[in-house]
């Protein structure tokens, strides 16, 4: 029988919500917000940002270098779409 290993949920997605506050909104029932409601000086960790260009579709790139000390970056993209206007 193989025998397979889970990771812990509750740590898993308490850390997706420490990283990013989109995961916090949808985590705490508040998906409907969006980044309208997302204030730069919310976030615990210092975000270095590497690229940011308000026209393009993925218009920010920031990065954590250590992450909770693993000595692996922690990249996040931030991207806005929107759908097809309606007509009247």
């Amino acid at each position: 029988a193989a025998e397979i290993v889970l990771p812990d949920f509750d740590v898993m997605f308490s850390r997706m919500a420490e990283v990013s506050p989109l995961a916090k909104q949808v985590l705490e029932g508040e998906s409907d917000l969006g980044f309208d409601h997302v204030k730069d000086g919310d976030d615990a960790f210092q975000w270095k940002r590497v690229d940011y260009q308000k026209k393009r579709t993925v218009f920010s790139i920031e990065k954590i270098d250590n992450f909770r000390d693993i000595h692996t970056p922690l990249v996040r993209f931030r991207a806005k779409m929107r759908g097809p206007k309606q007509c009247r």
